[in-house]
């Protein structure tokens, strides 16, 4: 049997604290499991929406292939046009990141991924910020409406959301 000794000044030693992932956004905590019954591919969710989905009611709905997997979030049920769609995310096996230059940007993400980044644009209709990498293999792309008032907001958004599904890992 041993013995936990004090320090010398006679405080407490700090427990190490346990790591845990941080649960999904609810929007997409019943999706993994629907996801897994189709395809092999990990399924990594991000832990949070932008602010400004808070307020609103969402609809998630997944479909899933051998090599692919997607999740499209909106306003309405199975929505599929611009006036509803808050946003979309995909794992594809055998397919390769965009190049560098074409896209906005090239990004650092955790574990030193690197992440390719587009800003939003507007033409007809607008396209939300997206931001695409690969883990594993595989290439991961999250386009979302951030909507974001702060300058820097809106990559900065995508960029959190990317990294929180890297660092919690497939679901």
């Amino acid at each position: 049997m041993s013995a936990i000794s004090s320090p010398p000044s006679g405080k407490a030693i700090p427990r190490p604290t346990i790591s845990k992932r941080a649960p999904i956004a609810a929007i997409f905590r019943p999706l993994p499991r629907r996801i897994k019954r189709k395809t092999d591919i990990p399924v990594l969710l991000p832990s949070e929406l932008p602010p400004i989905w808070k307020k609103y009611r969402l609809y998630s709905y997944s479909e899933a292939e051998a090599n692919v997997w997607k999740i499209t979030v909106g306003t309405e049920p199975n929505c599929g046009v611009n006036v509803c769609l808050v946003g979309y995310l995909e794992a594809k096996r055998g397919e390769e990141p965009p190049k560098p230059d074409e896209v906005d940007k090239v990004v650092r993400l955790v574990k030193g991924i690197t992440g390719y980044y587009d800003g939003k644009s507007c033409g007809g209709s607008c396209t939300p910020p997206q931001i695409s990498w690969v883990y594993e293999g595989l290439l991961y792309s999250i386009q979302f409406r951030v909507e974001s008032k702060s300058e820097g907001g809106d990559e900065a958004w995508i960029i959190r959301m990317a990294n929180s599904a890297i660092i919690n890992g497939p679901r």
